[in-house]
């Protein structure tokens, strides 16, 4: 018998690190589940400031950053992250109840790798995830 294959996050020594963005409990409650169902490690963060403060202090594979936040939005902290702590490296996927189109390309425009809708489809981002972990 053969064991199924396993994802990224299952064979490495040690879990992808994700750093999770949102204002909202019951979004952080749900991804936070989900993430670390598919085997991440999840650090949370409530605002962009916060975010800043921890990808600062300690290192992510990847950041997945809500885009209407209070204190310090999703896009500022991108790009503060992009610009001034010079990382251009770590994976930042905007998930986002806005309009795909206007969020996608303002995503991108702010250092972003990725977009993803609200409601999350899981599987997507997995995949998404997936294949940013692959490039790097």
């Amino acid at each position: 018998m053969t064991a199924a294959p396993q994802s990224s996050a299952e064979e490495s020594a040690s879990p992808r690190r994700v750093l999770l963005v949102d204002d909202n409990e019951a979004n952080l409650m749900v991804a936070e589940a989900q993430l670390t169902f598919m085997g991440y490690e999840v650090d949370i963060a409530r605002n962009g400031q916060q975010a800043i403060d921890q990808f600062s202090s300690s290192a992510h594979d990847a950041v997945l950053m809500d885009i209407q936040m209070p204190v310090m939005d999703g896009f500022e902290a991108s790009s503060h992250m992009r610009e001034v702590l010079c990382d251009t490296t770590t994976p930042i996927i905007a998930v986002s109840a806005g309009a795909a189109a206007v969020n996608a390309t303002a995503a991108e425009e702010h250092g972003m790798n990725g977009f993803v809708q609200k409601p999350v489809d899981w599987g997507l981002l997995r995949a998404m995830l997936e294949e940013t972990f692959d490039q790097s």
